[in-house]
């Protein structure tokens, strides 16, 4: 799979605006919901089966691509990962980490024996977490 993960960094001297971002990335095809982690928040080695993007409102949160590395975004910030792209996450800081997930399901799901999790599992998951 070629690896066509890329970043995109906030240069706006405005804070993100979370209304705004919701819309443009509605506008691009994606399924949005915003999410909060604390801070220490941990999530191991996954894909998902859609492509996605996330976009920072606040905090920051570290992201370890495969076949890339790692990358830290902040408020504004925003990645483009694509379906079957393997990734690791982490909040740093002392802050929570607010961010929207935009996804957009694809016609071919990749398929490994690693663990992979669509957007509903992956809401799912975060929800009942979130419940504990």
């Amino acid at each position: 799979m070629p690896v066509c993960y890329k970043v995109e960094r906030w240069n706006d001297s405005m804070p993100p605006n979370p209304a705004m971002l919701r819309s443009r990335l509605s506008a691009e095809g994606y399924e949005v919901f915003q999410w909060t982690d604390s801070p220490g928040a941990v999530y191991g080695l996954h894909m998902h089966s859609e492509d996605q993007s996330h976009w920072i409102i606040s905090g920051s949160i570290e992201l370890t691509v495969e076949s890339v590395g790692s990358v830290v975004l902040g408020p504004g910030d925003r990645d483009y990962m694509p379906a079957g792209c393997y990734h690791s996450a982490r909040v740093i800081g002392d802050s929570p980490v607010i961010y929207l997930i935009g996804a957009k399901r694809t016609a071919d799901s990749p398929s490994d024996e690693r663990k992979t999790c669509s957007f509903d599992e992956m809401a799912s998951s975060l929800l009942e977490r979130f419940r504990e």
